[in-house]
């Protein structure tokens, strides 16, 4: 889906990607657990994580390992709470495994704030110009067993300050908004558990 999700010229209409979401189907999703594992000692290997719980300093270790190995371009707007991560999963501690959630949340819409598209409200000349969604699909796929989680942090009342922040203190509901449609058009094709939460954040926040 992808750019077909916003306008592509003259700037970005939000009513587009209210229609471009109408048309998907409302699903029901189970919430999976969340676990700090002991060790970070086993093998970085994807289909190890329980479908059920997901154990965070592993999965983050994954996520930089995959980084490194697929020679994946980090985000301007991601690196410092990638390497907030990096830092947590070599000594993670329980208490804070909610700001952790919130930190990999945000990482799943922080490339769409480096293509030009969040950028549409500005109404800059030419064409949009489009990142390749291979970040945003890594994260999501080290993270599968909680994503359906990580999404729904994006509709949480405190979001602007537990979640948008972490990828800059100015930025502003509409270049969210941009982001949540560019992560959507990366993701929905592989993870149609989120379409529902695709689809209430936006009835939330266009009006």
């Amino acid at each position: 889906m992808g750019p077909a999700l916003l306008e592509q010229t003259e700037g970005l209409d939000l009513d587009l990607v209210k229609q471009g979401l109408e048309n998907l189907e409302l699903a029901g999703e189970h919430t999976p657990k969340v676990h700090v594992g002991k060790t970070l000692d086993e093998s970085i290997r994807i289909v190890d994580i329980d479908p059920l719980s997901i154990d965070l300093p592993l999965a983050i270790t994954q996520l930089t390992a995959q980084i490194a190995k697929r020679s994946i371009e980090v985000p301007k707007e991601a690196r410092v709470v990638v390497e907030q991560l990096t830092r947590w999963a070599g000594n993670p501690k329980r208490s804070t495994v909610g700001e952790v959630m919130d930190g990999v949340s945000a990482l799943l819409l922080a490339e769409g704030l480096g293509s030009t598209a969040a950028d549409g409200l500005k109404q800059t000349a030419g064409p949009v110009e489009w990142t390749d969604g291979r970040f945003t699909v890594t994260v999501a796929m080290v993270f599968r067993p909680v994503l359906v989680e990580l999404v729904a942090r994006w509709m949480l009342a405190e979001a602007q300050k537990s979640v948008f922040c972490r990828l800059g203190s100015d930025i502003s509901f509409d270049r969210v908004h941009m982001s949540v449609a560019y992560a959507a058009g990366h993701l929905l094709s592989t993870a149609p558990q989120i379409r529902s939460l695709i689809m209430a954040y936006f009835r939330m926040h266009v009006p």
